[in-house]
C-alpha cells in the first residue's frame, strides 16, 4: 500500500483501502485460524511456578494419563481446606501442573512426613513404595501440614498427584490429598523449558 512521499509503509488508515473482498477474505482466515486452533488435539500451556521447570508445555487431549505422567488438574477451590496457608497457596492457582504417583485402586498411606503407596492396604511391606515426602514450611515459612492419608484407596475419578521428582514445597497431594482427575484431559509433555 502507497502512503506520502511514494513509500510503502503501514497506514493509519489502511482498512480504509480494503475492498469488500478484501475484508471478507480476513474475516473468514481469521475464523478459520480459531476454528483450526479449538479443534486440534493438544493446546499449549505455561508453567511459572517452581514445582516443574519454568516454560511451555504441551498438552495432548488424545492420551488418557497413566502414573508417571505428567497432567493439568484444576486447583481444588479454597474453602475446602482447614489449613490457612493451603488457601493462600490455592488462592493464586487455577491449575497445576503435576506428575500423577498414583491412581485409582491403589492404597495411600501418611507414615510421619513420608507418603506411601501400596497394590494392598497392608503397609508397609516391600510391595510399598515411596511418593513423596513433606516438608515442615512453604517458601515463605508459614507452616504447612501433611494430609492424613491412611490406608486410603483411591476411588474412581480421583489420582495422587506429585511425585519424590517433585519439588518439596510443591503444593501438590501431600497437602491437598487427593484431586479429581478427568482421563480424557489427556497428558502433558515438556515442550520448551528450562
Amino acid at each position: 500500500m502507497s502512503c506520502r512521499n511514494g513509500k510503502t509503509v503501514f497506514c493509519r488508515k489502511w482498512w480504509a483501502q480494503l475492498t469488500w473482498l478484501d475484508a471478507a477474505t480476513l474475516v473468514v482466515g481469521v475464523l478459520f485460524v480459531v476454528v483450526l486452533v479449538k479443534a486440534l488435539p493438544f493446546s499449549i500451556r505455561i508453567n511459572t511456578t517452581e514445582s516443574l521447570p519454568l516454560g511451555l508445555y504441551i498438552q495432548d487431549h488424545r492420551k488418557s494419563p497413566a502414573v508417571g505422567d505428567l497432567v493439568i488438574v484444576a486447583a481444588p477451590s479454597p474453602v475446602e481446606y482447614q489449613d490457612p496457608t493451603v488457601r493462600a497457596l490455592l488462592a493464586r492457582n487455577r491449575d497445576l501442573l503435576k506428575p500423577v504417583g498414583a491412581m485409582e485402586g491403589a492404597y495411600l498411606s501418611t507414615v510421619g512426613v513420608y507418603v506411601y503407596t501400596c497394590p494392598h492396604s497392608n503397609f508397609p511391606d516391600r510391595d510399598c513404595s515411596l511418593l513423596g515426602v513433606g516438608s515442615p514450611t512453604d517458601s515463605k515459612g508459614r507452616p504447612l501440614h501433611l494430609w492424613n492419608f491412611n490406608r486410603t484407596r483411591i476411588p474412581s475419578g480421583y489420582a495422587y498427584v506429585g511425585s519424590l521428582r517433585s519439588h518439596p514445597r510443591a503444593l501438590d497431594s501431600r497437602y491437598l490429598g487427593l484431586v479429581p482427575i478427568d482421563k480424557s484431559q489427556g497428558t502433558t509433555y515438556p515442550w520448551l523449558t528450562e
